[in-house]
């Protein structure tokens, strides 16, 4: 999740390195990137969850990503099946924010 404020909170359930509640304040300029990612991939025109329309086994792995820009909101869950390419791509770009942060634990 990624709020207005910098507020980046990264919750890891199974399949990762580490499963744990994490977060970080990001920067203005990493903030700004980041949201003008979003905006350039059109985030709020995706779909709710991918695929769409389709039922998918229950055991792949799920992304969430939640975004809140201040004016609005979205969750899309991503069983990374018939997944948009532009929507691998912010996941990808989340996924880079996550590895190159010193990300604090939520229960600290």
């Amino acid at each position: 999740r990624i709020y207005e404020n910098g507020l980046f909170v990264y919750d890891t359930k199974k399949f990762t390195d580490t499963s744990a509640c994490r977060y970080s304040l990001l920067s203005k300029e990493e903030l700004a990137g980041l949201k003008q990612k979003f905006s350039d991939m059109n985030f709020f025109q995706f779909e709710d969850k991918y695929p769409a329309d389709k039922r998918t086994p229950t055991d792949l792995p799920s992304c969430i990503l939640f975004f809140n820009n201040g004016k609005q909101q979205k969750t899309i869950i991503d069983k990374r099946w018939e997944t948009p390419e532009t929507l691998t791509q912010l996941e990808l770009a989340v996924d880079n924010l996550v590895n190159s942060k010193k990300l604090q634990f939520c229960d600290n």
